[in-house]
């Protein structure tokens, strides 16, 4: 089940309406649940059968995993519809057999974004060190990366624009002014950065692999 990362509480709910999902006890919102195109008694239906199915499989453990992605992906598929959204399978299955609660959905962008790290050990210590931070620690996979990166260009330089920048993480450049913005707040977490050993090396392949990342994202 999930849990609040700043309050603890499992009284977790989506609100349709806004497409997130909130702790119902401290009202922090912890995801984004994007555009469900079926009904709610239609997903009731879905969530039924799944249950059904889930019971007569923990009777028999022969069941093959491209029938449990199958079963699953009625109730789950509906976000393979945003071309920018993908379903991991490995941590469905695992769902699937009740040995995983975290997320089953992933970002398309988030595959490639993750090879930032074995560029840059700077920046996954950075990352890692935003998990302190319980209102940096909800954002998603891509926001605290982003986060990440533009506290390391801002600090140590870069040749990256932030038009560059927008492209590679695929967000607004006002979402991009928004973090910079509340940045600001944590001046333990920007002691921290400037404190990192950090080689022109690392800086320059880093901003290269970014560059790259937005050049493909323009042709597609």
């Amino acid at each position: 089940m999930y849990q609040c990362p700043k309050c603890g509480s499992k009284e977790i709910i989506w609100d349709p309406e806004r497409g997130e999902v909130i702790c119902s006890s401290c009202g922090l919102v912890i995801d984004e649940i994007y555009y469900y195109p079926k009904t709610f008694v239609e997903l009731k239906g879905d969530a039924h059968e799944i249950k059904n199915r889930r019971s007569v499989k923990e009777k028999n453990s022969r069941e093959k995993p491209g029938e449990i992605l199958s079963i699953y992906g009625k109730l789950f598929g509906w976000w393979s519809l945003r071309r920018d959204i993908d379903i991991d399978k490995d941590r469905l299955l695992q769902f699937s057999r009740g040995g995983y609660n975290g997320r089953i959905f992933v970002h398309k962008k988030d595959r490639e974004l993750e090879k930032m790290f074995e560029i840059s050990p700077s920046l996954k210590k950075i990352y890692d060190y935003t998990s302190i931070f319980p209102k940096l620690s909800s954002r998603t996979f891509r926001a605290r990366l982003l986060i990440s990166y533009i506290l390391l260009r801002d600090l140590y330089g870069s040749h990256v624009s932030t038009s560059l920048m927008s492209k590679a993480f695929s967000v607004s450049r006002n979402h991009l002014i928004r973090i910079r913005r509340e940045l600001q707040k944590y001046p333990e977490l920007i002691k921290f950065v400037s404190e990192l050993d950090v080689s022109y090396k690392e800086l320059n392949d880093l901003d290269e692999y970014v560059i790259k990342l937005a050049k493909v994202s323009e042709e597609v």
